[in-house]
């Protein structure tokens, strides 16, 4: 599949912004990816993460983007939080490691998110994330990847406020602009029918 992508790219000159792994449809991913307590489904999502970041840097991409889609829990009464955390934290130490080797001169980025799917996500917002990579000693090697209706789901009010801590701590890596749904990430479907019919799409 690289390689069909590789050759529509020298056919159309269109570049590649950022690649990233889906390790959260897939219903193996209902514990988590890089969180969850089965080994083996560790192994798959570094598998993917390990794929889709070697295409990515043969495609050229200026950035990939880890999104932790169910990196998160439902309840504390089945979670062990410090095993999650360190587990998540030694999968992105594995990610950069991957990156250097493979000589990827792209930026990774995270894209914090407080909810959906999970109830608590553990990229919660800017300043969470920046807290974590601290932690793990990567606040020099991945930025955040800000979407706006992110920071509403987080609760600021302010889609200005939500950059801010990472314009601060110089991690800010990119933003997404989009509208969206007051308590959603994405746009209801009432209010994109609305958008459509009055041709604000």
């Amino acid at each position: 599949m690289t390689d069909v992508l590789a050759e529509k790219q020298q056919s159309s000159g269109v570049k590649l912004l950022w690649g990233t792994a889906n390790c959260f449809t897939h219903p193996r991913y209902g514990a988590g990816a890089a969180t969850n307590p089965d080994p083996e489904i560790f192994s798959w999502a570094a598998a993917q993460v390990y794929s889709a970041m070697n295409a990515t840097q043969r495609l050229g991409g200026e950035n990939y983007v880890l999104w932790g889609g169910r990196e998160g829990y439902e309840t504390l009464l089945n979670t062990d939080l410090r095993q999650e955390r360190e587990q998540i934290g030694r999968f992105m130490q594995m990610v950069v490691e991957h990156k250097h080797k493979i000589g990827f001169q792209g930026t990774l980025l995270i894209e914090p998110k407080p909810q959906e799917p999970t109830k608590h996500q553990y990229d919660y917002d800017v300043a969470t994330v920046y807290g974590f990579l601290k932690q793990f000693g990567l606040e020099k090697e991945i930025k955040v990847n800000i979407e706006a209706n992110h920071a509403t789901l987080a609760g600021t009010r302010s889609t200005m406020k939500s950059p801010a801590p990472s314009r601060s701590a110089s991690s800010l890596g990119g933003r997404q602009p989009r509208r969206s749904a007051a308590r959603l990430g994405y746009r209801s479907v009432p209010e994109q029918r609305r958008r459509e019919r009055a041709g604000d799409v």
